[in-house]
Order: C-alpha cells, then sequence, then structure tokens
C-alpha cells in the first residue's frame, strides 16, 4: 500500500505507511529499502532534514546499491540546506559510479562539455 502511494508520488499518504512498517518489521529483509523510500518521501515533502539523516544512516550500513542511491539523495538534500562542501563529498564519491557518475560529474564540473560519437 505504502509503495502504491509512493508509486503515486503522494508522499504525504506513503509516509505514515512506511513509518509502521518500519516499527513493526525491524527484521524484514526490506527494511533498508522501505527506509529509503521513506527518505526520498521526506525529501519530496520538503522534509530534507529528516530525509538527510535517514540517507546519513542508509549510506553507512545498507547494501551497496541502496548505498549509492543514498549518496546520491544525501548530496541533494545537503544542497537543499545549503551544506554544500558536504554535498560536493557525496558527488565526488559518485564519480566514478556506472549509474550517477555521468551527472555527479556534470554538477561538480559544470563547464566541462561532454562529446558523442
Amino acid at each position: 500500500e505504502g509503495m502504491e502511494h509512493y508509486n503515486n508520488k503522494e508522499y504525504d499518504k506513503a509516509i505514515p505507511i512506511f513509518e509502521e512498517y518500519l516499527e513493526k518489521n525491524q527484521d524484514a529483509s526490506d527494511y533498508n529499502q522501505i527506509k529509503f523510500y521513506l527518505a526520498v518521501s521526506f525529501l519530496s515533502q520538503n522534509e530534507t532534514e529528516r530525509s538527510a539523516k535517514i540517507f546519513e544512516d542508509l549510506v553507512q550500513i545498507a547494501g551497496a546499491e541502496i548505498q549509492e542511491d543514498s549518496k546520491w539523495y544525501l548530496s541533494l538534500a545537503y544542497a537543499r540546506i545549503g551544506k554544500k562542501e558536504a554535498a560536493k563529498a557525496q558527488l565526488e564519491e559518485l564519480a566514478s559510479s556506472e549509474k550517477y557518475g555521468t551527472k555527479a560529474s556534470k554538477i561538480l564540473n559544470p563547464k566541462t562539455k561532454v562529446a558523442f560519437r
């Protein structure tokens, strides 16, 4: 149900469902995945500080894919709250990422032109 709301960008409805699930299912195999969706939901609702705290946890403990996604969103959260150096540090870590490397490099080096061949 929470994912249905999330996919429909109804983050205000997804948040309480995700929070309840996390509270009751701390040993669930998808715990960190749901925690990630909760953090994205908070970010989408402009609850940037709350989302940043969750992303900070996830980059420390989650599996590789969630860690990488969390670093990307954490850089966005940091940028929104004015922590530019912290945002830059996250982007630098993602510069070699297959998924986010191009985006991170463009943000870090906005004057660099990418040539297509």
